[in-house]
């Protein structure tokens, strides 16, 4: 299907123009509660924007309890928290590009391909798809062929020209 031609097929692409908040979080999902989202999912980014929205956590949330404590702990290795389209669930990835982030629901996203991760090669008889090289070293190759299949790709948002205050060089 030709996302230019049906443009309700497209995933959303929001401009965040900034650094990303949670305001620009639920700004974004909010597309997607409108296609009909409303089990929740993923949003993927990397770790200087991950930064940028711990630093925004931080700030939102109030320290209770024993006043002569002497210490308190804040931070979290992951974020969750309840938007309209349901259970947003804050993901770090290496492999993020920085400026990007992207929202998935995972139960909409599936694994397609011809062949599962496998050491031999396809229409051999051998096991191992050993391979020696010229340089008295030998190989052994991978093969698989698959690929990610989104059903509902305009359940999907695209965070663009996000911009992180760890990308500001300090004088």
């Amino acid at each position: 299907i030709n996302a230019a031609l049906y443009p309700a097929w497209k995933s959303t692409v929001y401009p965040v123009g900034g650094a990303l908040t949670f305001d620009k979080v639920v700004e974004g999902l909010s597309e997607a509660s409108e296609n009909g989202l409303d089990e929740g999912g993923s949003l993927y980014l990397g770790a200087k924007t991950w930064t940028d929205l711990m630093t925004d956590e931080a700030a939102l949330r109030r320290h209770v309890g024993d006043k002569m404590a002497d210490k308190v702990k804040t931070g979290a290795s992951s974020l969750e928290f309840e938007t309209l389209c349901g259970v947003v669930k804050i993901v770090t990835h290496k492999y993020m590009k920085q400026g990007q982030a992207w929202f998935i629901p995972p139960s909409k996203a599936r694994r397609v391909g011809a062949s599962e991760l496998t050491f031999k090669l396809p229409g051999s008889k051998n096991e191992w798809n050993w391979v020696e090289t010229a340089s008295a070293a030998s190989e052994i190759r991978c093969y698989a062929d698959q690929a990610v299949l989104i059903d509902r790709p305009d359940l999907c948002i695209q965070y663009t020209t996000i911009s992180s205050t760890a990308d500001a060089i300090p004088a």
